[in-house]
């Protein structure tokens, strides 16, 4: 079971934070919960994301970052090439925006 104020999302516990933020933000705040950005562990627990994020109205970052070239976890991990994680439209070649889901 999840801890309270945690959903259910799959098989994992997620604490949604309702607050509009940048990624470096979002970060900080999770951090300064003890927890970490979201870490889709294969497709499909990838799936099940997708799946979430589609029935709401919001956007949510989870723990992928890149420099246009390389993308990683936070945890260091490399996020694979054939993940589709890559929300319409990005990355965008002529900017620096590399949104995900």
């Amino acid at each position: 079971a999840c801890p309270r104020d945690f959903i259910t999302i799959g098989d994992e516990c997620f604490k949604i934070i309702n607050s509009l933020s940048t990624w470096d933000e979002a970060n900080a705040i999770c951090r300064n919960l003890s927890l970490v950005l979201s870490e889709p562990r294969n497709p499909s627990s990838l799936a099940t994301y997708i799946s979430f994020i589609s029935g709401t109205d919001s956007n949510y970052w989870i723990g992928g970052r890149g420099n246009g070239t390389i993308f990683m976890w936070q945890s260091g991990a490399l996020i694979p090439n054939d993940w589709e994680l890559w929300r319409p439209g990005h990355p965008e070649s002529n900017e620096n925006s590399y949104c995900l889901l």
